[in-house]
């Protein structure tokens, strides 16, 4: 039987020689690199670069792209720094800080959660996670006569 490996949210690095993206040949979801070669033909080049070791999803660049943010399977936000001057280097994954995302079964951590990354990357915009429970579902039945009203 042939095993088929998944890549997702895959996000260019910002001068869009490299990308991040999630694959889930380890046998759960991982970050990895690879370098984009732009032209009349795009597609990827050389061999991919795993980056995480401990599960990960929702990749953002730092906006200079000296770094890479990712989530970790624990939901830790980890900095991964990185070098693409010259020679690709790749430093130690560091976690940040635990964000609060949803429980899994509303989405957490998945691709409709995210954040986003401050220019200098001193700085991250999320949801605040201190709250989070079910949505209330709301059924309005005959709303189009409340529209003539």
């Amino acid at each position: 039987m042939a095993h088929y490996t998944l890549a997702m949210g895959a996000v260019f690095s910002p001068d869009g020689a490299w990308l991040a993206f999630l694959s889930d040949e380890t046998g759960r979801a991982e970050v990895y690199i690879q370098a984009f070669e732009t032209g009349p033909e795009p597609r990827l080049k050389g061999g991919k670069v795993q980056v995480s070791r401990d599960g990960g999803s929702v990749i953002r660049w730092r906006p200079d792209g000296k770094e890479l943010f990712y989530l970790n399977s624990e939901d830790w936000l980890v900095s991964v720094p990185i070098s693409i001057k010259g020679r690709f280097t790749l430093g130690q994954p560091q976690p940040l800080f635990r964000a609060e995302t949803p429980p899994r079964n509303l989405g957490g951590s998945g691709p409709d959660w995210g954040f986003d990354v401050s220019s200098d990357g001193a700085r991250f915009l999320m949801m605040d996670g201190s709250d989070w429970g079910p949505v209330p579902l709301v059924v309005m039945q005959n709303w189009q006569q409340a529209l003539h009203r």
